[in-house]
């Protein structure tokens, strides 16, 4: 789930994020609606605010798993850490649009995804909308890794689109290709779609990671902050175009099974 992860786009195609959505599923009466709700400004502000609080209330469970990346994840490699926050981030998702009566499945998670960048895209970069959704990965970043968001930097699309670029093209690589060749021959026979997912992440991420730092982004929390500001772009086309040509191949190639539409 590149989530940005590689990307938002990536994100979805994951075993953590059809891990939340399987998770959040055992809510049977609403797993039989029939129909989804045409979503309104109104309900996608609201949605926005309470994905938010709901990640940023210690008292919630969101909240405590981010913190749990924090204080019991610390030795853990830095992809493994930003793909159990990014599974975090997507359980609370489907918790909270159960509330505005989309179905929590796979069919539902997209059709809510797909609603909730349509608007806004139609609202533009400098609405309200698009401002709760950074505000949210803000809050990602300081629960489960520290980071001090006010010297957060700001990126335009035009620099999202470009740093996606650059990380397809080292994606795309011999280099990279042969890596990930000897990482999934080196799992077992029995291996999972997740164990597959693991070893990928293994390859791509130090890549991200350099990529990141050529963009002033240093380190573990330069990569997360990339990840979060890139997701701030998620609904832009060309950043998404990017983000999926490059990494969807890779899933392929790695045998893991993919779909699904980017998370919000």
């Amino acid at each position: 789930m590149m989530m940005m992860r590689m990307a938002a786009a990536a994100s979805r195609a994951t075993a953590a994020g059809q891990t939340a959505v399987r998770s959040a599923a055992m809510v049977g009466s609403f797993a039989r609606m029939s129909t989804m709700p045409q979503m309104t400004l109104a309900m996608a502000e609201s949605f926005a605010e309470e994905h938010q609080r709901f990640l940023s209330n210690p008292n919630m469970v969101y909240s405590q798993q981010l913190n749990a990346i924090k204080t019991q994840m610390a030795s853990q490699p830095t992809n493994e850490k930003w793909q159990a926050a990014v599974q975090v981030y997507l359980g609370c998702q489907v918790n909270c649009m159960i509330n505005y009566g989309f179905r929590p499945d796979e069919q539902g998670l997209q059709n809510f995804t797909e609603q909730f960048q349509r608007l806004r895209q139609s609202q533009g970069a400098g609405s309200s909308l698009s401002a709760a959704v950074r505000e949210t990965w803000h809050t990602l970043l300081q629960e489960a890794f520290d980071v001090d968001t006010a010297q957060l930097p700001s990126f335009t699309v035009e620099q999202a689109r470009d740093i996606t670029r650059a990380i397809g093209q080292k994606l795309q690589s011999d280099a990279c290709h042969q890596a990930i060749d000897r990482a999934v021959a080196d799992l077992s026979s029995s291996a999972t779609d997740q164990d597959r997912q693991r070893a990928l992440l293994g390859v791509i991420t130090p890549i991200q990671m350099e990529v990141a730092s050529s963009f002033g982004l240093e380190g573990e929390q330069g990569y997360v902050k990339m990840q979060a500001l890139l997701m701030v772009h998620s609904d832009d086309s060309t950043v998404q175009y990017n983000t999926m040509a490059a990494t969807m191949p890779l899933f392929t190639r790695a045998g893991i099974n993919v779909g699904g539409a980017p998370t919000a």
